[in-house]
Parts: C-alpha cells; sequence; structure tokens
C-alpha cells in the first residue's frame, strides 16, 4: 500500500483525474490513462495499483494502521504518563475569549494534584486552605503573576505528559487557550503548540501529545448506556462515579471558592478517565486505530475501522466512500423497521421479560445477509404476499442455494430477497466477533467469580492486579459487544461505504418474522403476552418451570443458527399505562420492579430531558410507589409536593427545565421558550449553536411562557401554576388512571376535598 516515492507523484496525478472526472462521466478516459500507466509497472506493483486506484479516498494513516503497524502498544499506554486538566474562566456573563480571562488552570494525575492560580486581589490563601480541609482536598497551588504567564505555564505542563484527558477540551479548554494566547500575541511557537483542527466538530491537542476528550467519546459512543441525558461533567460523574462537582460554577461568586470547584474538575475528569480507558483501549485493538481517533468516533466509524481492517483477508476491495448526492439519496428511502406488539396497559404480577440475544447481529450471521452475498429478489403478488406473510414456515426460508427473506412491502413492490450460502464478509465478522466475545465473557464471569470467592487470602497487590485483569476482561466483551450491535445500524446508514438497502431491509423482515413467531407461539402454550417491542417479550407467567421450559424448547427447536432467546430478568410487578387518548397502551413506555427491588423504567419523564428535576423526582417516586403497592402513599406525596409548589417551598434548582437545541437559531421559524432563552444567551455572549442543551425556569406574569422564562441564575420567582399544570400533573396522571384515580380532578376541586379511601375503591 505504502508505494516508493518515485511513484507517488503518478498515483496523485490518477487520484486527482480519478476523483474529479469520474461524476463527470468521463470514466472511459480515465481508464484508457490507468491501462496505458499500468502497461509501463512492473508486475508487482499491478495489485498494489488496483487496489490504490479503489481505495484512493482512505487517508494514508488510516491505511498504515490497518495494513502495516499495531495502533497502539497497552505497555506503552500503561507506563505514559498521564494528566486531566480543566480551566476557569473568570466572566459574568458566559466565557467569551475575547474578553474574559483565564484565571485558573487544574491539573490531576498520579504525580501532579495542582491549580496554577492568577494573581488576584480576591484571592485569600487561608480561607481556600479552610475550604479545602473542609472538603478533604490536597492540592499545590501556585500563583502567577499575569495571564500570559500563566498560558505559557499550562501548555509547559501539558507538554510534559504523554495522554491529556479533558471534559469538552476540543470545544472549550483548548480553544480558549489558544485564542487568548493569539490575542496576547505570545510566540508563534506557544501558540503552534496547541493544534486545533476542524470547524464544527474540532480535534485540539498539545503538539505531539494524544489528548482524549472524555464529553464526545461518552456522547457518541457511551450515552446510550446512561442514564441521564444530561452528559455535563456533573451528571456523568454521579452516575459513573457517584460523586459530582462542587457546585454550579454559575452560582458560585466567591474566587476562593473557584479555587476547590476547579481542582474537583480535573479529579472527576481523571477519574472518569480511568473508568473508560480499558475500554477505549480494547476498541482501539480490535479496530486497530488510534486511540485519539477511536476516543471522537461513532458507532459508524468504528464498524466501518472494522470492516476495512478485515476486508482483505476476504479478498474485498474497500468500497469508495459516497457521494453527497448518493446520501441524500439513501437518506430519501423509508422501509419497515421493527414489529411492536401493542401493550395492554395497567398493572401486572409475574412479568418475564425475554430478550433475543443481538437479535439483528445474530440475524446477519445466520442468514448470511452481505453485500458480497446479495443474489436479488423474488417478486410476488399482492395476493402471494397475503398469504406468505402470516403463514410463513421457517424451512421456507431457505432453499439449497440461499436464504430467502420473509415477504417484505417496499413502496408498490412485494419482495423477498435472496442471499447466497457462500462464505460472506460481514456475516463471518460477526461470527468471529461473537465467539470472541463469548470466550472474552466466560473468563470474565469466572475470574470475577474466583476473586469474590478467594480474595481474602490475597495481598493488596495481588487484588490490584487481578482487579485491573477483571476490568480489562469487562472492557474488552465490551468492546466487541459495541462493534457486533452496531453493524445491523451501519449496512442502512446513509454514509456508509458498505451500504446495502436490501440488508437492512432484510434484517428488519427476519426480525419481525421470529418475534411474531415466538409470540404465537408463547400464546398457544398458555401463556399472556402484554408486550413486544423489536427484540424483547413481556409475559405474564404463573410457574416460573414451565416458562423455562418454553424457553429450552425455542432455543433448542425452533431458532436457526446463531440465533438465541435469553431471560433477562423475573419482576414481581409492571405498570403499562394507556395513550393520551385512552385507547390502548403506550408504546416503549412502561416501569418494572424485580424481585430484588430494582426498578426498570422506560419512556417515563423520568428518562427524559425536557421536563424538570422535580417532576422527575416525583414521577419516579409515584412508579415505585405504585408498584410497591403503596397508591396512598403515592397520591400523598403528590399532594404533598403541591402544597409545596404553592408556598414556594422547592429549590429553584429542581425547576429547571432542560432542553437542547435540534436547530441552528436562525433555522427555528417559531420561537419556544428555549429558543427564547437561547438568544438571551446569546446576548450575553455564548456561542450558541445546535446541541447546546439550555437551561431556564419559568416564571410568572401574563402572555405565553416563552415571555416568561428566565436563567437560574437571575432573581426571580418561579409560577407554581404552570409546575403543577403542565408539569407534575402531567407526569403522574396515566399511571393514577391505573389504579382509578382522577388526579387532575382531584388536585383541582375547589369544594371539600373527598376522602382518599374513596378514591380507592
Amino acid at each position: 500500500f505504502l508505494a516508493e516515492e518515485k511513484e507517488k507523484k503518478l498515483f496523485n496525478k490518477i487520484f486527482k483525474f480519478q476523483k474529479f472526472l469520474f461524476p463527470l462521466n468521463q470514466k472511459e478516459r480515465i481508464n484508457k490513462l490507468i491501462k496505458k500507466i499500468k502497461e509501463d509497472l512492473e508486475e508487482k506493483e499491478k495489485e498494489k495499483f488496483k487496489k490504490l486506484i479503489y481505495e484512493f479516498d482512505i487517508p494514508l494513516e488510516t491505511k498504515i494502521f490497518l495494513n502495516e503497524l499495531n495502533a497502539l502498544d497497552e505497555k506503552e499506554i500503561k507506563k505514559a504518563k498521564k494528566v486531566a486538566f480543566d480551566l476557569e474562566i473568570w466572566s459574568e456573563g458566559f466565557p467569551n475569549p475575547i474578553n474574559d480571562p483565564i484565571v485558573l488552570a487544574s491539573f490531576y494525575g498520579e504525580d501532579i494534584k495542582k491549580v496554577l492560580v492568577l494573581k488576584d486581589k480576591k484571592l485569600d490563601l487561608k480561607k481556600v486552605e479552610e475550604i479545602n480541609k473542609e472538603k478533604g482536598f490536597n492540592y499545590e497551588i501556585e500563583i502567577i503573576e499575569n495571564e500570559q504567564e500563566l498560558i505559557k505555564k499550562i501548555i509547559e505542563i501539558l507538554s510534559n505528559y504523554d495522554l491529556i484527558f479533558t471534559y469538552n477540551g476540543d470545544n472549550f479548554d483548548f480553544y480558549f487557550l489558544k485564542e487568548r494566547a493569539k490575542k496576547f500575541n505570545l510566540p508563534k511557537e506557544i501558540i503552534e503548540k496547541i493544534e486545533i483542527k476542524g470547524i464544527v466538530d474540532k480535534k485540539a491537542t498539545v503538539k505531539g501529545k494524544c489528548h482524549i476528550d472524555l464529553f464526545v467519546f461518552i456522547k457518541n459512543i457511551i450515552a446510550i448506556t446512561l442514564k441521564s441525558e444530561l452528559l455535563n461533567l456533573d451528571q456523568v460523574s454521579k452516575e459513573v462515579l457517584g460523586e459530582g462537582k462542587e457546585g454550579s460554577w454559575k452560582m458560585i461568586k466567591d474566587f476562593n471558592y473557584l479555587i476547590p470547584y476547579n481542582f474537583k474538575d480535573a479529579y472527576l475528569t481523571y477519574k472518569l478517565a480511568l473508568y473508560y480507558l480499558p475500554i477505549l483501549i480494547q476498541i482501539a485493538k480490535v479496530v486497530n486505530q488510534p486511540l485519539s481517533k477511536v476516543s471522537r468516533a461513532t458507532y459508524g466509524k468504528l464498524v466501518e475501522y472494522k470492516l476495512m481492517k478485515e476486508a482483505h483477508k476476504f479478498n474485498q476491495i474497500i468500497p469508495q466512500q459516497p457521494s453527497f448526492k448518493e446520501i441524500k439519496e439513501r437518506d430519501s428511502i423509508t422501509y419497515e423497521g421493527a414489529f411492536v406488539y401493542e401493550p395492554k396497559f395497567g398493572i401486572y404480577n409475574n412479568i418475564v421479560v425475554l430478550d433475543f440475544q443481538s437479535l439483528y447481529p445474530s440475524i446477519i450471521a445466520t442468514f448470511n445477509i452481505c453485500p458480497s452475498t446479495y443474489e436479488g429478489f423474488i417478486e410476488l403478488s399482492k395476493e402471494e404476499y397475503e398469504k406468505l406473510k402470516d403463514n410463513l414456515e421457517i424451512k421456507d426460508l431457505e432453499n439449497e442455494n440461499c436464504f430467502i427473506t420473509p415477504p417484505i412491502k417496499f413502496y408498490n413492490k412485494y419482495l423477498r430477497f435472496k442471499f447466497r450460502k457462500e462464505r460472506g464478509f460481514i456475516p463471518e465478522i460477526i461470527k468471529k466477533l461473537f465467539n470472541e466475545r463469548i470466550k472474552v465473557k466466560k473468563e470474565y464471569k469466572e475470574l470475577k467469580k474466583w476473586f469474590e470467592e478467594n480474595k481474602e487470602q490475597l495481598n493488596e497487590k495481588e487484588k490490584e492486579k487481578i482487579k485491573e485483569k477483571i476490568n480489562f476482561l469487562y472492557a474488552e466483551q465490551y468492546s466487541l459487544k459495541i462493534l457486533i450491535n452496531s453493524i445491523y445500524g451501519y449496512l442502512g446508514y446513509s454514509r456508509a461505504r458498505w451500504f446495502s438497502l436490501e440488508g437492512a431491509m432484510s434484517i428488519t423482515a427476519f426480525g419481525r418474522y421470529f418475534i411474531k413467531k415466538i409470540i404465537n407461539l408463547a400464546e398457544k402454550k398458555g401463556f399472556k403476552v402484554i408486550y413486544g417491542d423489536t427484540d424483547s417479550l413481556f409475559i405474564v407467567y404463573s410457574s416460573k418451570e414451565k416458562l423455562l421450559e418454553f424457553l429450552n424448547y425455542v432455543n433448542e427447536k425452533v431458532l436457526p443458527g446463531l440465533m438465541k432467546l435469553d431471560l433477562e430478568n423475573f419482576y414481581k410487578r409492571g405498570i403499562f399505562v394507556p395513550l393520551k387518548s385512552g385507547e390502548g397502551g403506550a408504546k416503549k413506555k412502561y416501569a418494572l420492579i424485580s424481585e430484588k427491588g430494582e426498578m426498570k423504567i422506560r419512556g417515563f419523564e423520568t428518562v427524559r430531558r425536557d421536563w424538570a428535576i422535580l417532576t422527575k423526582e416525583v414521577q419516579n417516586k409515584v412508579i415505585e410507589l405504585v408498584l410497591k403497592g403503596e397508591k396512598e402513599k403515592a397520591l400523598s406525596y403528590v399532594l404533598e409536593i403541591i402544597e409545596k409548589l404553592k408556598k414556594h417551598e422547592i429549590d429553584k434548582e429542581k425547576l429547571i427545565i432542560y432542553t437542547q437545541l435540534r436547530k441552528d437559531l436562525e433555522e427555528y421559524e417559531s420561537e419556544g421558550p428555549h429558543v427564547k432563552i437561547a438568544k438571551k444567551l446569546e446576548k450575553l455572549g455564548l456561542k450558541v449553536k445546535k446541541g447546546l442543551i439550555i437551561g431556564y425556569i419559568v416564571g410568572k406574569g401574563k402572555g405565553n411562557i416563552g415571555d416568561r422564562v428566565f436563567l437560574p441564575e437571575e432573581d426571580k420567582d418561579y409560577d407554581e401554576d404552570y409546575y403543577i399544570n403542565n408539569q407534575i400533573i402531567p407526569a403522574v396522571e396515566r399511571i393514577f388512571e391505573i389504579v382509578g384515580v382522577d388526579i387532575k380532578n382531584l388536585i383541582n376541586k375547589k369544594e371539600k376535598q373527598v376522602s382518599l379511601t374513596k378514591f380507592f375503591k
């Protein structure tokens, strides 16, 4: 792949012609040029040349790691000097690099616990010492005379480390550092030490060092596993590490309190880095790309790296990236997705949840779905489609040479796609990943169990070594899981090199077929299915033994290939709420409590961003009490919260509503509350753009809500009626409806309150 220096000019010339002329239908001209040049090449270079022509759009660095070198060395990473750093800006509004100075920089690592402090008359070291003693913090403070020296010192310290961790460093810390350095006209070599690439999605670092922005990694890869939709350092740290930040930056008016606040940010960033680094390392190993690249990759990009890495082992030429026109065409196509069995709303006891193990990847591997095995389609008449769609036997999903999909309705066509049985490129990769994960997961469980049984006999050094091994085994199986479960989405991803519309449609068709098949079998066996969605079934059972017999029967006699149905958990009770219209149950909206008392909540406001913190707390508590059978307590609790709201005894922090900007400000035609508050932030100097999460409180006054919203730090009072009628009641009314209580009517009743006993008859 790496041509000699004398050949590079030749290749570059061809790439230039090919890249710009192929879209203009000049392929014949290019082919003549290629033919002439190939005649002049030595025999051994012909295959190399062919691959380069087809794969010219792959960056050279990516090619090297795909085919020549190992992207990382675990031993080197372990030995690497690591540090987390965080900046604080002193600003009356929102930080702006034009006017607002860097006043603090904190560093946290094995060999450093330090805060650089810009000399300031507000600084009281004795007070800082008292605060640190109270909080149990221990770090060095170095006072710097001016901001120019502070910037130089920050870069000097960072230059001594191999791995640098930040939380939003790409778009904030490094950006601010460089802009302030330019403002002061610092020497060119200082400014150029901070490298920033990209405009929208920036990639920043100190020259020659590996920078991992944990926020980007968590947003792209980890967010789906977190309960919180607010991916700020405070919320993520609370969920992952069990501890959060030191208050709110906006609320800190005393410079001396800002110092420990800044230190805690670096500390949390470092702890998160150590927590996620094993996963990052394992992902980088699987796809063989550098840590800095993997830490900023999306699911689609990780899959693409893996497929590119394996392509030549299967004699596959890597397809070119799609053009803008191709992407738009792909985005415009819609097809049927997963099957949802409408829930029967109510409260149920003795529920079991059964999950297909990696449903879509197992379908790809079982039915050999791949662009390389696609064999065309069978077109059906409407009558044939109607006859087959609910009566197809599993044996009819294949013939001697091909696997054949269940019938698919695609616009005005009725189709069955065919995939050859000969070895498929992507299915083989999935099988390999599956087997690797089974092996690693088994090793992880066995070692974890052994450690729990024998840890008392081990010394501290031995304990740490085994704990580290357990963490890396977990990370390895987790990284394999990420890739396995991302491949289906990749086939239908409009920007994918290996995009396959037929493949994506076929996978969902098989998924619909098998979940319907299992629902029918369960009902024939006498079980009551109350809900089914994509890859999960919710069944009411009377006997665990019969349920387990059914599960074994399905796995041994019904499901083919790698397909498997797993027991997710047994639950004591579950709530399925009605639709707002009152007809039928709400999809993807339920709450369960396990036999161990653990709650599983999906689709409620508790897991949504655009509701106040108080609303989420109230709904969560009501769900918990109703699941435990304590209905009266649930109602009393809600009435108590409403009284506190009326008396303004609720902390304003709990009334903040968070909303994300889905578009850039200029794209909004109407001004909702979040848009109005965003424009207010823009006037205060904040860089407002798509994706920004905005917090606001609804205040008293007349007119639209948008005219009454204010920032949390503003000294204004909230509108209790809004929070009662637009937040609390909507969050709990459908839960109470299930237990026969009209909460809205009860709360708004003006006459004498009816006793709770009457409502629960």
